[in-house]
């Protein structure tokens, strides 16, 4: 028995092969999509990337503010402080705030119970822990 079979090809022109065609298909359907997971690839790296050095920048810029040197003058332009460092600056303000005396509320106080302000709020915390703790202790007590 013998089989003939025929295929109408009316898609591919006369100087192009069917070959030529299903490869030309073929990329034309697998490119777009190479292409989109390649770009995605690319730009996760290079979001990476990006964000690596930008950190880095913040970093360095960061440092170099903080060890920059400045003058500090009065309302009249006289030298109080000249040449210290924006870090110094920051902690002297610190230390300044934390050791201010305050009355038991936390505020600004120069007579009565004064505590430095660190004082005060080490208080206040071992306050609140001691508290929640004692209640936990009391709830399980309570159960039992």
């Amino acid at each position: 028995m013998k089989l003939n079979v025929t295929v109408d090809i009316d898609w591919i022109d006369e100087e192009e092969s069917l070959d030529q065609k299903i490869q030309e298909k073929i990329v034309d359907s697998i490119g777009p999509k190479i292409s989109h997971k390649a770009v995605g690839s690319l730009e996760s790296d290079a979001l990476k990337q990006l964000s690596t050095k930008v950190d880095a920048l913040v970093e360095k810029t960061y440092t170099e503010f903080l060890q920059r040197g400045v003058t500090i003058t009065d309302q009249w332009g006289d030298v109080k402080k000249k040449d210290v460092t924006i870090y110094d600056l920051i902690k002297e303000k610190c230390d300044t705030w934390l050791l201010k005396k305050v009355d038991n509320e936390g505020r600004e106080s120069s007579y009565g119970n004064n505590w430095t302000r660190m004082d005060w709020l080490i208080n206040k915390q071992l306050d609140q822990q001691t508290k929640r703790m004692s209640d936990d202790i009391v709830k399980r007590s309570a159960r039992q």
